[in-house]
């Protein structure tokens, strides 16, 4: 069985990363961004590992794992560290790619967040001492506190995907810390912890898991705003040109209440794409003045006029662009009262002054745009 720990590791990430690479989701062109994300945190959780491992508070059966060590530790628990992220950040977009309206509200993942902080906090000083117990629920506190204050957005769907992430979690972990088996894989030296176990899983290990899958959320959230930044400032030439035009991407599911998707390649950051009715970006997008184009996803007219826009955006850095393919009527209150038909060729709505206003009904080209957006420079 001296291959179990690697066959756990294998196990987990094969099928998500498979279906990284299936059409529609795309995760894998992401995964630049990914992996800087699980090394800054794998090298973090790695140090913690190796003092802990080194001073006897955790521990490893070589019964399970491959003669490899490195800094006292199997090669299998390195790639703990890259595997099980990534599968479970895998999880954590899918649901935000099918479910994207699935949040929890603002102020529920505030009173969520808060609440956690609270309960952690007494048992953390009750404690104080027991070396696995302090370290993880300081981390803990620290990780809930960062988000609290910097990543309440990405909260909002975390919360949900990591009660997902647990069915998982306590397969790998259960087998791990000794469920089905003689000895466990990874021991505990309870004198470090709170004894509390949940079937064979030590309790901290919950909040363990939190931190490192939570961690490289907020990573990889704050390393796509600098990469989309980074790709605005690159699409222009010397003269101020777009050298490439951004690729547009519109994809029909009938499964889906929304049977287009609309995806912008490499955006600039005042273009945004209305996926839902709370999502973080439509925040952005509603405040100040805005151009908002809805249309119905015939291809055709719809991405010609996208396109068009796409030329000139960048000529009114004050002015937020939004797109949405296929709205339906409630959704559409959000934008404006304005009684529209929901299946029509592109519809451009705009904001001035808090007045929303129809500008056009049909298609334009790039100077009949210039004309219409004039008021706005």
């Amino acid at each position: 069985m001296s291959f179990l720990y690697l066959i756990l590791n294998i196990g987990s990430l094969t099928i998500p990363l498979l279906y990284s690479f299936e059409k529609k989701m795309r995760f894998i062109k992401h995964w630049k961004t990914v992996f800087t994300s699980l090394t800054i945190v794998a090298a973090i959780f790695l140090v913690w590992d190796a003092i802990f491992t080194n001073n006897g508070i955790w521990g490893f059966n070589s019964d399970y794992h491959l003669p490899f060590l490195l800094f006292g530790m199997p090669i299998e628990e390195w790639l703990f560290f890259f595997c099980i992220p990534y599968a479970s950040v895998f999880i954590h977009y899918s649901l935000e790619y099918f479910k994207p309206s699935l949040l929890i509200s603002k102020k529920g993942t505030q009173i969520i967040t808060l609440g956690i902080i609270v309960t952690v906090i007494p048992v953390l000083f009750l404690n104080w001492g027991k070396a696995y117990t302090t370290v993880n629920y300081s981390f803990l506190i620290g990780i809930l506190t960062i988000g609290f204050f910097f990543g309440i957005e990405y909260l909002r769907r975390f919360y949900i995907a990591f009660l997902i992430i647990l069915i998982p979690f306590f397969i790998v972990n259960g087998v791990l810390t000794g469920t089905g088996l003689e000895e466990p894989v990874v021991w505990y030296n309870n004198n470090e912890n709170l004894g509390i176990r949940l079937f064979t899983i030590p309790i901290e290990d919950i909040g363990y898991a939190f931190t490192m899958l939570f961690g490289n959320v907020f990573l990889i959230e704050k390393f796509k705003k600098k990469e989309f930044d980074f790709s605005q400032k690159s699409a222009i030439n010397s003269k101020g040109n777009i050298k490439d035009k951004p690729r547009i991407f519109l994809e029909y599911n009938s499964k889906e209440k929304d049977l287009y998707t609309l995806e912008i390649e490499k955006p600039y950051k005042n273009v945004f794409v209305i996926a839902n009715q709370e999502g973080e970006d439509d925040f952005k997008f509603l405040k100040g003045n805005w151009i908002f184009i809805l249309f119905a996803g015939y291809s055709g007219p719809d991405i010609k006029m996208i396109q068009e826009l796409l030329e000139i955006v960048d000529q009114y850095p004050n002015l937020n662009f939004g797109f949405k393919a296929y709205m339906s009527d409630e959704a559409m209150q959000i934008f404006t009262s304005l009684n529209i038909e929901r299946k029509v060729t592109p519809i451009i709505l705009s904001r001035k002054n808090k007045t929303t206003k129809l500008l056009s009904t049909r298609p334009k080209l790039k100077e009949e745009l210039k004309e219409l957006f004039r008021d706005f420079k």
